[in-house]
């Protein structure tokens, strides 16, 4: 072999390189974007929703989230079923990517391996015990709406503290938009919760509700515009 058949192997071994590099980042802006595109979806899916409900005389104000489930209430609780177990989908497999991307974007130290790890745990069972939701609405609840209450304390439940535990970690990197949305991870959701717990309003309920979707939102459209170099 000549030197410039090793050479011309060389420069085509070097482009095989480059296009699969360009092809993986591609398929991953890809899944992000339609992740991105699934949460946004869930979120106009749950407003026409609440509006459709409304001309039954639901009201954001008097009424609980899980009350779009109750056939009693609304004459279509199918529809609200159809939406939690969507978002619930969603929100499963987008923490595989928040993991996934963090990995190739930070150099992870310890500290923020254990912590991206536990806020993984724990956002996959927000994201069963929100699909759950799904399945056990009112009408299905169970005995005294037994299965319907375990859901909706691991759905919250987990997606709290799998919230704090990537806010924690955001403040370890060099990104000052996640920084920023680990500032807005560790108090405005916590906030509804505070006012929402002692109280039970409804109202508080739905503001806690558009928090968590809001952070993951944010979360999701961070890592998938913004690298290492910000």
């Amino acid at each position: 072999m000549t030197d410039q058949d090793m050479a011309e192997e060389k420069v085509l071994l070097d482009i095989g390189k480059k296009n699969k590099r360009i092809n993986k980042c591609l398929n991953e802006k890809s899944i992000g974007t339609f992740l991105i595109l699934g949460g946004i979806t869930y979120l106009l899916l749950l407003i026409v929703n609440i509006f459709l409900a409304s001309f039954y005389g639901y009201n954001i104000c008097i009424n609980f989230i899980s009350q779009l489930g109750d056939s009693s209430i609304i004459p279509f609780p199918f529809l609200n079923d159809g939406i939690t177990i969507f978002c619930g989908i969603i929100m499963f497999f987008s923490h595989f990517y928040y993991v996934h991307q963090l990995k190739i974007q930070y150099h992870l130290s310890k500290s923020f391996n254990i912590l991206i790890r536990l806020g993984f745990l724990c956002g996959l069972i927000g994201a069963v015990g929100y699909l759950f939701l799904g399945v056990f609405n009112l009408d299905r609840a169970g005995p005294g709406i037994l299965y319907h209450a375990i859901s909706m304390g691991f759905a919250f439940t987990g997606f709290l503290v799998s919230i704090a535990f990537y806010s924690l970690a955001f403040f370890l990197t060099h990104n000052r938009n996640l920084k920023k949305l680990g500032l807005y991870g560790l108090t405005f959701p916590f906030i509804c919760f505070i006012v929402y717990s002692p109280t039970n309003n409804t109202f508080a309920e739905w503001v806690l509700l558009f928090s968590i979707i809001a952070f993951f939102l944010a979360f999701i459209y961070n890592i998938r515009t913004y690298k290492i170099r910000d």
